[in-house]
């Protein structure tokens, strides 16, 4: 009986310890890919206003979020913020924080900020 206790205890232990590395895991590799997209995204729109895709700061501003939006792949919400955004000057400032829930039911938010400027 002693056995039997001491390995449900065991057995408890570890899933306990597979959950939390799990959580972290998660965590870690969100922000990676938010950071990573984020980037992308931000690149792809001043790569386009060199090439005078934008005639607004509105259409730049939705162009990176269409930017944004075709490469993320999770399934957590984002909230994006233009900080600034000037597309004759070439300047493009965002914050973006995307929300999620692990599996405990608990929400966790990741953020990122990127600024992107044309070089001439």
């Amino acid at each position: 009986m002693k056995g039997a206790i001491t390995g449900f205890i065991v057995c408890l232990i570890m899933v306990f310890s597979v959950y939390i590395m799990q959580a972290t895991a998660a965590t870690s590799v969100r922000q990676d890919e938010l950071t990573t997209n984020t980037s992308n995204a931000v690149d792809a729109t001043i790569q386009s206003c060199r090439n005078n895709k934008y005639s607004t700061d509105d259409a730049m501003a939705k162009g990176f979020q269409q930017h944004l939006k075709n490469q993320m792949t999770a399934d957590g919400k984002l909230k994006v913020e233009i900080t600034e955004c000037d597309h004759t000057k070439g300047i493009l400032s965002v914050k973006v924080v995307e929300t999620y829930k692990i599996p405990n039911g608990k929400t966790r938010t990741v953020s990122c900020e990127k600024t992107g400027v044309v070089e001439e």
